[in-house]
């Protein structure tokens, strides 16, 4: 009979003496062939020790981990026990079958088996990592622990079944073993078994038994024998066999390799620096590497790059591109994950301001760190760094640090230094479309692209040494191109429900609750099949929030302040038509929108108590004669938009052309030859899908019938006042932007990741995108055949209730996106005529107004649209610097600002400038390298003596003494004037011998980092202006492309011994040197004086 114990079982049969014997002669006969095959299979053994291993059932499979090293077998068979050997009586024999734990083994097989005394049950392991049978043996991956499986042993058959069994493996091997074995009797007799196993990780045997009578071999071991852990009883292994069952097979792969590293860290890592083609990298980031941790980027780039610190998305990607090649040596198919990883960085860095790449650099340490610790974490798992990224780059959260200042711990934030930085940030570099006709920025005439292709190889990363005010322009088929808007939902906050604080407001609830008709909350939205489509968005707490405000009606960031100092009942409503085509429309439009069901029926004509009435406006719709009806809720002194919360209405998350240009850049790479076509689909009437909340539809009366102002003079009464509660978001509302790019996001989203629509943006109520030319399909709704890509999005919108109509779905090679063609087939963008006009009346309008005093809403307005225009002006950004200067710190819309002359200079600059230029701008490549790449160079410096700049290649520099009454704090002034100088004169005497079908690359080095900056923005104080408005002519007029660098002031001996009149140290320096005087421009003189 067998004896049962905690940890294992001794398993005695009855036999007689006589088949005792026999059945040793002949396992030590059988042990002997064996011993003298070499290296026998694993199958042979069992196969000529009479011991097959098969399975009983084929649909079943199983998994096993493993230990460190096989003396863990040994748990417990060391420890002497009474009565071990002790055969039990036929009346102790179990009737039922007992379960017993099996300790975990690594790397062990089958060397031979043999019948001696004492053999304990917890000793029969299954072979790991070989295939026996029919396929038994399958191990989990390197790393797994789990509690060991449980053995069920019926002790009528003795050994000859064993089940192996256990809740959490898929399923259970049945081990049919040693068909030698005696049969069972009752006769007491014992007859254990032992197994002899080999460590492969050392290479040596051992007999395992418990016996007394155990070899010298087994003593041996266990002199040197750690103390034992007991694996079944650690906590946290209960679930992973599951874990590792469910990883996907590539990260199973990645553990592997992984575990397979970590065995020998130091002897894999130099076998693998002895092939020739192993990176270079620091030798505790390949260690790390190999373990699968962190690396620090700081540490290499001390090492191994020519900076201390990584602080800009240039010194990232330099990192990143040796760390790349590493892991891609390292690891075999990680080439997309780390791919994918790099473009979302780079997307981050995009979408942030360089002064706040400390932020994103944070983000990706912190990632990173997750990464080392977690180990089957990988890169291109994007949907598990939500949480970082809101942590580093949402103002106001733990870890943002503003730019400049200290994050919100009051800490230092990953040991940056506020500081500027002179090395410029990288990107991928460029594609080159040749041999075809477009417009550079900087001269806007058409050019011939003769630039070299830039190797688009992931590993072999370029510089982009574009300026600052090019920003977002460094298009190539490698630039992210993922939808912002739909990007914002995986990161977002949940939008808001109404605070608590709301509800305190009694007057309020008791209108809602004593009128019902007038307040509605429906939705046209198909909110349930949005959620289902959504069921796999990364940020599950925004998709609720969404749904919720569909359903429930959206809070826009307000806070009505009904109890501290706001009125319960506010009438701000009386703004008079201006003519009888807008009262008209007024109230047509209300009529319409009531048999829609986004207005209430009709009240009044007065209000009731908790209600607000807003100022409806009809306004021109863009490049229409058609009017909107628009609320205006910016009026007042209790207006609505005051109550909103500005830093979370601030932005709306919107796609651009800086979204959409890389995209039709990297199909156009893919499918090179093949035309293509973008569709723009406009949603109807998108705000006016948005419920508001009943507490916000009060604060939402629309009052029309109002007489016109020539009524009023003329003594016309037009009856009384007709009201209505607007019960969805609304034009003019501040809130409604953040709103609907929220809901529209995840439609987007879903777009993408769902029905695998690539390529798609929003821009407000426009979705816009590419497909293939000739890709078409019938669209049933229309009954009009349409790309596909449109096809699919029209029908997902359908399926979740976006409305919309057929004049607005259009398509073609050529289309009007966010205000400029775009040609997606010769790669231009181009101010259409109209836009350009309108452009250039609104700023004469502006400059010539009577007054000479606008609104700051005025202001605003006039602002944005030259901004938008800098998208094919890039140039004149200058034309904002004064207006910036007198609209900054105010907040007041209807404050009053006065035009002064410089702002009028400024705007007569952009409109001469706008009217000279074709406003056509193509999307190739405009970046190169102004250390090689440059047809001219020059160093400037200068001092409160003076002003110096030489040129290497014609050996001749140049001298000019500063004014003597010029203030002594005016160096940085003098830095500037002394490159622009040095421009002018290169466009006056050198130019011209240079190719006039291209810009001419100039590069022109300074060691004052101010003025490095003031021409990379072209944005500086208003007293440098002057500077950067004669740079641009320069630039424009001579079709000029130019880059300003920082150079160490060491390295720019030549130039400052110039510039202080040292000229005998210049003369040593470069021997044959010709150093003559120049004259600074005479437009610059004047306001150095001021």
């Amino acid at each position: 009979m067998a004896k049962i114990e905690p940890h294992g079982m001794t398993i005695g049969e009855d036999s007689s003496t006589e088949s005792l014997e026999i059945f040793k002669q002949q396992r030590r006969a059988s042990h002997m062939v064996n011993s003298r095959n070499q290296k026998p299979s694993l199958a042979s053994k069992i196969s000529s020790s009479k011991a097959p291993l098969r399975s009983t059932s084929s649909t079943m499979q199983g998994t096993l981990s493993h230990t460190s090293h096989s003396s863990t077998l040994m748990s417990g068979t060391s420890r002497k026990r009474k009565a071990e050997d002790e055969p039990l009586s036929g009346d102790q024999r179990p009737s039922l079958i007992k379960r017993m734990a099996i300790p975990l083994i690594e790397r062990i097989r089958l060397d031979s088996l043999q019948l001696t005394p004492g053999i304990r049950l917890e000793e029969v392991m299954p072979v790991m990592g070989d295939q026996i049978g029919d396929g038994i043996g399958h191990s989990l991956a390197p790393r797994s622990v789990i509690h060991p499986p449980y053995v069920e042993l019926d002790p009528l058959l003795g050994l000859r079944s064993v089940r192996i069994q256990d809740p959490r493996i898929e399923a259970a091997h049945v081990l049919h073993t040693f068909d030698h074995l005696p049969p069972n009797n009752n006769r007491g007799d014992h007859t254990p078994l032992s197994l002899r196993v080999v460590d492969i990780g050392r290479d040596h045997r051992t007999d395992v038994s418990s016996s007394s009578g155990s070899s010298s071999g087994s003593r041996d071991m266990r002199k040197h024998k750690k103390p034992c852990l007991d694996l079944s009883k650690f906590g946290f292994n209960a679930n992973a066999v599951i874990a590792y069952a469910s990883l996907p097979q590539h990260k199973r792969k990645v553990l592997d390799t992984l575990e397979n590293y970590t065995r020998d860290a130091k002897e894999s890592l130099r076998l693998m620096r002895g092939h020739a083609g192993c990176p270079s990298f620091t030798e505790t980031g390949w260690m790390d590497i190999l373990a699968g941790s962190y690396v620090d980027f700081d540490d290499v780039a001390r090492e191994l790059l020519d900076f201390g610190q990584v602080t800009t998305q240039g010194q990232w990607v330099d990192v990143w591109g040796k760390y790349k090649r590493c892991i891609n040596y390292a690891f075999e198919d990680r080439n997309d994950e780390l791919d994918k990883y790099f473009d979302y960085i780079q997307g981050l860095f995009a979408q942030n301001s360089t002064e706040l790449a400390h932020n994103v650099i944070g983000c990706d340490k912190a990632i990173r760190r997750f990464i080392g610790s977690s180990k089957t974490a990988l890169f291109d798992e994007l949907h598990l760094f939500v949480q970082f990224e809101r942590s580093y780059l949402i103002p106001n959260m733990v870890h943002f640090r503003p730019a400049g200042g200290r994050g919100n711990r009051d800490r230092t934030h990953e040991g940056f230094e506020s500081k500027v930085v002179d090395r410029p940030r990288l990107s991928a570099g460029s594609t080159d479309f040749s041999h075809f006709s477009h417009s550079a920025f900087a001269h806007n005439s058409l050019v011939y692209d003769d630039s070299p292709v830039i190797n688009l190889d992931p590993d072999v990363l370029s510089e982009s040494f574009l300026p600052r005010y090019l920003r977002g322009y460094d298009w190539s088929e490698r630039s992210p191109t993922s939808s912002h808007t739909a990007r914002c939902t995986e990161i977002d906050s949940p939008l808001p429900r109404p605070p608590v604080y709301e509800f305190e407001n009694q007057t309020a609830l008791d209108t809602i609750h004593n009128n019902p008709h007038l307040f509605r909350v429906s939705t046209e939205i198909h909110t349930d099949r949005l959620r289902a489509l959504l069921h796999n968005h990364p940020n599950p707490a925004f998709v609720d929030s969404v749904i919720a405000t569909l359903k429930e009606g959206a809070w826009p960031f307000a806070n009505t302040k009904h109890n501290d100092g706001s009125p319960l009942m506010y009438n701000n409503s009386c703004i008079l038509p201006k003519t009888e085509r807008e009262r008209e429309f007024l109230e047509a439009q209300s009529r319409e929108e009531e048999e829609l069901g986004r207005h209430s029926p009709v009240f009044g004509p007065d209000l009731l108590p908790g209600m607000y009435s807003t100022p409806v406006l009809a306004v021109p719709k863009p490049h229409s004669q058609k009017l909107r009806l628009c609320s205006h809720m910016s009026a007042g002194e209790f207006c609505q938009n005051n109550m909103m919360d500005r830093p979370e209405t601030r932005g709306a998350r919107l796609d651009t052309l800086h979204n959409f240009i890389p995209a039709v850049l990297r199909y156009r790479r893919r499918n090179p030859g093949k035309h293509l076509v973008a569709f723009k689909s406009d949603v109807k009437s998108a705000f006016r899908l948005i419920l508001s909340h009943p507490l916000w539809q009060i604060k939402q009366i629309v009052t029309t019938n109002y007489p016109t102002r020539a009524d009023v003079e003329a003594g016309i009464d037009r009856g009384p006042l007709i009201r209505r509660v607007d019960w969805r978001s609304c034009f003019g509302s501040r809130g409604s932007p953040r709103l609907w790019s929220s809901v529209m996001g995840l439609v987007v989203w879903t777009a993408q990741h769902e029905k695998k629509i690539e390529d798609l943006y929003a821009y407000v109520d426009d979705n816009f995108g590419i497909d293939e030319e000739g890709r078409l399909t019938l669209y049933p709704g229309y009954q009009k055949f349409m790309p596909l890509n449109q096809v699919q999005l029209l029908e997902l919108w359908d399926e979740v209730g976006v409305r919309h109509s057929e004049d607005k779905q259009l398509w073609g090679g050529q289309l009007v996106i966010i205000g400029f063609l775009v040609d997606v087939n010769e790669m231009t963008i181009t101010l259409p005529t109209t836009a350009k006009a309108d452009l250039i009346a609104a700023v004469d309008d502006f400059i010539n107004s009577p007054s000479r005093k606008r609104t700051l809403h005025d202001w605003q307005q006039l602002s944005g649209w030259i901004t938008w225009s800098l998208n094919v002006f890039p140039l004149l950004c200058p034309a904002l610097c004064h207006i910036y200067a007198k609209i900054s710190e105010k907040v007041n819309t209807f404050a009053i600002i006065y035009i002064n002359v410089a702002v009028k200079q400024d705007l007569f600059w952009f409109i001469h400038h706008v009217r000279a230029s074709p406003g056509i701008f193509a999307f190739h490549a405009i970046d190169w390298n102004p250390r090689t790449e440059a047809d001219f160079s020059i160093r400037c410096d200068a001092c409160p003596l003076g002003m110096g700049f030489w040129s290497e290649l014609l050996c001749q520099g140049f001298y000019s003494p500063v004014p003597v009454d010029a203030p002594k704090d005016t160096i940085f002034f003098w830095e500037a004037t002394c490159v622009l100088s040095a421009l002018e004169w290169f466009c006056l005497a050198q130019r011209k011998f240079f190719p006039q079908d291209r810009p001419t690359r100039l590069s022109i080095f300074t060691d004052n980092l101010n003025t490095v900056q003031i021409f990379s923005s072209l944005a500086a104080e208003p007293a440098y202006n002057i500077l950067l408005k004669a740079a641009v002519d320069l630039l424009i007029l001579h079709h000029v492309d130019l880059r300003v660098l920082h150079i160490p002031g060491i390295e720019n001996t030549v130039a400052d011994a110039i510039s202080r009149e040292n000229f005998i140290i210049a003369y040593s320096t470069v021997p044959g040197l010709l150093i003559t005087q120049f004259q600074p421009p005479r437009c610059v003189l004047g306001a150095a004086q001021k």
